[in-house]
């Protein structure tokens, strides 16, 4: 029987989305009329810990289309997410990933306020609040050291889909989250053979299935973001009506910080990208359903391969 998520889950969810920075201030319309209807599993959460301490290092590649996406700040240092290729030229994330990162480069529009400003009624992120590149770096582990790996990087142009918009209110909690991804298209591809794409699932996860949430977060056996790809097992606790999002939860993998971006497979298809990340006390993480966003996403793939590499054979 479907059950309704307590008050109390979903205040901790509404504050769990991983932002760092602001976004562009603007009014928020019809924040009134934003409310989502969830089917659930009664699937609760069961003293859970620290969520990566019951994921398993990436030693074997099973998962080598989750990838690290970089975003370069202007005062040093770095932005870091996960996300999936999903084509050897493009790399899917979340786009809160690659937007509103103040000293980021990004793309804001002159007619709209600067970022960082407050507005009474909230801070709006959205396309226009994105950097114009990332980085997306690929990792292959070596099976001789089991925890050497090799690295490699491009970088690429970053669009976010047209619907993506996120508010907050003055303290900071989520009003609204729509279309939470970005696609980054990448100058030069990778090889599809050493690092095979991803496949987009062609049907919505159900209640109950079992997923796969893969990342390079937050590890808490180091205490800190380790640079490493994990993955874990989960289940979905609920799903929201409209189909746009699904949530996961229940003792086990859950994302944490840096996870944001990253897969949830089901059978080894992909079927979301996270758009929350938890934070103790986990109890629910969010994804981002690609099968609900699946005709942009297609459409995004069918440009990344109309690219071809230049010739090199020197003729005119």
């Amino acid at each position: 029987m479907s059950q309704q998520l307590t008050p109390a889950a979903l205040r901790l969810l509404s504050l769990t989305l991983l932002l760092v920075g602001g976004g562009c201030s603007t009014k928020s319309p019809a924040l009134d009329t934003y409310r989502r209807e969830w089917r659930t599993a009664g699937v609760q959460p069961q003293g859970m810990r620290l969520v990566l301490t019951e994921s398993e290092l990436d030693v074997e590649n099973l998962y080598p289309s989750t990838v690290m996406v970089r975003v370069a700040l202007e005062r040093g240092g770095s932005r870091t997410c996960s996300g999936v290729l999903i084509d050897p030229r493009l790399a899917l994330t979340a786009a809160h990933c690659v937007c509103g990162i103040p000293g980021a480069g990004q793309r804001t529009n002159k007619d709209q306020p600067r970022l960082g400003v407050p507005a009474s009624d909230g801070t709006l992120m959205d396309s226009s609040t994105c950097t114009a590149s990332a980085t997306v770096m690929t990792v292959v582990y070596k099976q001789a050291s089991k925890t050497d790996s090799d690295h490699r990087g491009r970088t690429g142009r970053v669009r976010a889909h047209r619907d993506f918009r996120i508010v907050l209110d003055p303290q900071g909690q989520v009003l609204v989250n729509e279309a939470d991804l970005a696609v980054i298209a990448l100058d030069e591809p990778f090889s599809e053979q050493e690092v095979p794409p991803a496949s987009l699932a062609e049907s919505a996860v159900s209640l109950r299935e079992r997923v796969t949430l893969v990342g390079f977060g937050n590890d808490s056996r180091t205490h800190g973001y380790s640079g490493e790809r994990r993955s874990g097992k989960n289940t979905v606790a609920a799903l929201e009506v409209i189909g746009k999002t699904f949530l996961v939860g229940q003792k086990g993998s859950h994302t944490l910080g840096g996870d944001s971006g990253g897969p949830c497979f089901r059978d080894g298809m992909l079927v979301g990208i996270a758009t929350t990340t938890s934070t103790p006390p986990v109890e629910f993480s969010e994804f981002t359903s690609t099968h609900f966003y699946r005709d942009w996403l297609k459409a995004e793939i069918a440009n990344a391969r109309k690219v071809r590499p230049a010739t090199t054979s020197g003729a005119p």
